[in-house]
């Protein structure tokens, strides 16, 4: 988990230095795509989690091969809904607020000369 932070941590602040309207693209992109990713992990864990409940109490094949497939299904399922859905909102939180900051601080450290170059304050 630590590598993950480190890696939206340095690539949130390499983008906010590249460039403030690639760094807006970046901001858009993370909230939509992790918004659309988190729902569909959600809605594929609860399927999955569903799916072995239907055969345990509708079907009643507890203990075939078919339970035992819903089994593994459960297995993936349950970390889907449970945390890897939910721990996308910290993540995109982070990179919002944390980018926003990082991007203020790039800006005022750029200026921007007579000619229209941009020119890094030290």
């Amino acid at each position: 988990m630590f590598n993950i932070f480190l890696g939206v941590f340095f690539a949130t602040l390499a983008f906010a230095f590249y460039e403030s309207f690639f760094f807006i693209g970046y901001l858009i992109s993370i909230a939509v795509f992790g918004l659309y990713q988190a729902i569909f992990m959600a809605n594929a864990g609860g399927a999955w989690d569903n799916a072995k409940k239907i055969v345990e109490t509708d079907l009643k094949e507890k203990g075939t091969e078919l339970h035992a497939a819903t089994v593994v299904g459960d297995t993936v399922g349950d970390p889907f809904k449970d945390t890897s859905s939910v721990a996308m909102n910290p993540v995109i939180k982070f990179t919002t607020l944390f980018g926003l900051l990082a991007v203020e601080l790039a800006m005022s450290l750029t200026v921007v000369n007579a000619s229209g170059d941009k020119v890094h304050t030290s």
